[in-house]
């Protein structure tokens, strides 16, 4: 009863039935560690779990922020990670180019890679954590979403092989790679009215927008200077927008020492990876 009320009070408050149930379900996992069959069956509930879940679900429902933020935790690969208001909330979306990255590691033997603009460390934390003899270098612009990719490698037992450092971009990273992998911000700044208030009101923008029209402004910072970082052979690869592979596929061309560009969709047939290999 007292959860299809709650179910009732998002529905009521304009969210859809399957948005509840997700939610629902997220909270008392990573806050009560409670699963459905165990409310269901009355089974290790907490003191205080019905009073704590509805202040939760209340702030949610309430000001539209993420529930997410909200309890500070996120799902990526099916693993748990930090998250605050300062980094962008893994998307699964992301998951593709994580599984993408992994068969190219393995294919041609990858030992390290460098990740722009980190964020959670969810990238780079999952790559290391499917491939136990890869190193990493993951670099954010931000201090704060750089302790929180600290905070991940800590709880998810990679910090030996990941070296996390402030840097616009290249700027401080050390070294030359096999690999290099973003999700950089592709958003153009002017879409921003047309977005979710959860994603518009309440993730850094720093992640998420551009200044440019087409949003390719990073990209294009990123493919011009990825070779002076990139082995011989190495490849770069990227989370790009539903309507950017023409305009990657053109950046890559427009530098002549990259071959062998791919592009790859997601489960809504939007395109979603990009790749292209150095020399």
């Amino acid at each position: 009863m007292f959860r299809n009320k709650l179910i009732n009070d998002y529905i009521t408050a304009g969210f859809e039935r399957e948005t509840a149930i997700s939610e629902l379900d997220f909270v008392c996992d990573v806050v009560f560690n409670l699963t459905p069959v165990d409310i269901l069956l009355n089974k290790n509930i907490p003191e205080n779990f019905e009073e704590e879940l509805k202040k939760i679900i209340t702030k949610r429902i309430t000001t539209k922020r993420p529930v997410q933020q909200i309890v500070g935790r996120a799902y990526f690969m099916n693993k748990v990670y930090k998250v605050s208001e300062d980094v962008l909330i893994p998307r699964p979306e992301t998951e593709l180019l994580v599984l993408k990255a992994e068969e190219i590691i393995k294919k041609h033997k990858v030992k390290n890679f460098l990740d722009i603009g980190t964020g959670t460390g969810c990238i780079a934390i999952s790559l290391l954590e499917l491939c136990p003899d890869l190193k990493a270098q993951a670099v954010d612009i931000s201090g704060k979403a750089l302790e929180i990719a600290r905070q991940n490698s800590d709880e998810h037992r990679v910090s030996e092989r990941l070296t996390l450092k402030k840097s616009d971009l290249f700027s401080e990273a050390e070294g030359k790679f096999d690999l290099i992998i973003s999700n950089p911000p592709y958003i153009p700044i002017k879409d921003k009215p047309s977005l979710q208030s959860e994603v518009r009101d309440f993730e850094p923008e720093t992640a998420l927008f551009t200044n440019d029209e087409e949003g390719i402004e990073v990209y294009k910072k990123i493919i011009a200077q990825a070779p002076n970082y990139l082995n011989n052979g190495g490849y770069l690869m990227f989370e790009i927008g539903y309507n950017q592979s023409e305009l990657l596929r053109e950046l890559f061309e427009v530098q002549k020492n990259y071959s062998d560009f791919e592009l790859i969709k997601d489960l809504s047939e939007n395109d979603r990876v990009v790749f292209a290999r150095l020399g």
